[in-house]
């Protein structure tokens, strides 16, 4: 069972090496250190934006930076309320794409299979994932 999580894990840390570096990104103010009160939840809703607007070096700042926090985010059982806003902003937010997997929804995805049997003991998880078939759909094709 360790090798499956580990593989998972594995997967999830190469994610972002396919996107191109963003010059400047040094200069991000970070949201932890800006008072946001979900840190993870602020790079999504910027993505979002740049995803609307067609900014895809903000995009790949976004998805870069996003994949740094969650690298070094330990989900406790008080904070994997955080983790649970992120998921369902993201998939409030973006649509299953044909061609290509969403960036948002990957990242967050993954990282969600990684921490799955942490979340599982959030009361709302199950909640979650039943009235969102496509986020739950998504996360058993990660777990498998």
């Amino acid at each position: 069972m360790f090798y499956l999580v580990q593989d998972r894990w594995d997967e999830f840390c190469g994610l972002v090496d396919g996107l191109s570096p963003v010059v400047g990104s040094e200069s991000w103010p970070h949201p932890r250190s800006s008072g946001t009160s979900n840190h993870l939840k602020f790079h999504a809703k910027v993505y979002v934006f740049a995803h609307e607007y067609q900014i895809e070096t903000l995009e790949d700042m976004c998805l870069r930076k996003l994949h740094e926090d969650l690298r070094t985010f330990e989900v406790t059982p008080a904070n994997n309320g955080d983790v649970m806003e992120l998921l369902e902003f993201t998939y409030q937010n973006t649509t299953r794409l044909v061609d290509r997997e969403d960036g948002l929804r990957m990242l967050v995805i993954q990282y969600v299979a990684c921490v799955a049997k942490k979340l599982t003991r959030h009361i709302n998880f199950r909640d979650l994932l039943d009235d969102n078939a496509e986020m739950a759909s998504d996360l058993v094709h990660k777990l498998l």
